[in-house]
């Protein structure tokens, strides 16, 4: 769904409330999808109080269909097999639903390192 934003979103709800045949109609999956794909674009409240959807909807709906959210991501590190200096700087990356934190750190100092990313996850 290219060139979506909060506002397009908006006028699609706007428009199925207008059509929808009774208020207890659930809201439609492509409606889901829409706002699941703007999810990391904006800040959760200001989707919900635009959309005019409860905060449980919108983390039971928009946040728990995408895939990666909430489950564990593991990174491997590995060093190339041409080089085996201990100086030689590793890139280990924590991609999180709205944010990925990458850090470069030596081969030495990765077993210091290593143990405070579990924290984060």
């Amino acid at each position: 769904m290219p060139n979506l934003t909060l506002e397009t979103v908006e006028k699609s709800f706007i428009h199925w409330r207008n059509i929808r045949r009774s208020r207890s109609e659930q809201i439609p999956q492509t409606l889901w999808a829409m706002v699941s794909n703007i999810a990391a674009d904006y800040k959760h409240s200001e989707i919900c109080t635009r959309l005019r959807l409860s905060g449980s909807q919108f983390k039971d709906r928009a946040i728990k269909s995408k895939p990666h959210v909430g489950q564990p991501h593991f990174v491997v590190a590995t060093q190339p097999a041409e080089s085996k200096n201990i100086a030689t700087p590793v890139t280990l990356s924590l991609k999180g639903y709205t944010r990925t934190l990458s850090l470069s750190v030596s081969m030495a100092d990765l077993g210091v390192v290593l143990p405070h990313f579990g924290a984060l996850l």
